[in-house]
């Protein structure tokens, strides 16, 4: 009996923040990253499976400002060099409602990747930089209060050689998320 009226409890706290289409947020996300080439040399993708953490507030059924931290994936650049990346991301998503329970939305702004490298000979280094990101997803309401993502992004990264030449590369990560508001 009181995991019910918890839950009743919990559901009724909830609906009023979903139902008005505005309010804070917060989620998580789970996905796959596919890196890109550097200097027309591919980079082998060591780890693809990602995550990452986001935070938001929607303004209303069509404008939301988010945050995200979100781990870009593993590669190899070449048998001696391999690395990782990591965003943080600041976004304006543009969200379209297509029915009761689904919004398709756009996402624009910028992120700060770092990249760090290990290597038996050091041919380059990790390096930082901050570039436009943007994406895609479908949100879909799965409680009151509570919502899965599926979405799609793009990221800039770079590593720097010993010329301190910086080389860029992309990621594209899929992810598949859920969110709560509050």
């Amino acid at each position: 009996m009181r995991k019910i009226l918890f839950g009743m409890l919990i559901c009724n706290i909830l609906t009023p923040a979903y139902a008005a289409d505005k309010g804070a947020y917060a989620g998580i996300s789970l996905g796959y990253a596919n890196t890109g080439a550097i200097s027309g040399r591919s980079l082998t993708s060591s780890s693809n499976m990602i995550y990452g953490f986001l935070g938001g507030y929607q303004f209303n059924k069509n404008f939301s400002v988010e945050v995200q931290q979100l781990d870009t994936g593993k590669f190899s650049y070449s048998p001696d060099v391999s690395g990782k990346s990591d965003a943080w991301s600041i976004s304006g998503l543009g969200m379209l409602p297509v029915s009761r329970n689904s919004t398709l939305y756009g996402r624009l702004g910028v992120a700060a990747t770092q990249t760090e490298l290990s290597a038996n000979a050091l041919p380059s280094t990790g390096a930082r930089r901050t570039a436009p990101t943007y994406g895609a997803g479908v949100q879909y309401k799965i409680l009151p209060g509570v919502a899965a993502r599926l979405e799609w992004n793009r990221y800039t990264a770079t590593i720097k050689n010993n010329d301190n030449i910086h080389q860029d590369y992309n990621s594209s990560v899929w992810t598949l998320g859920a969110i709560a508001k509050f």
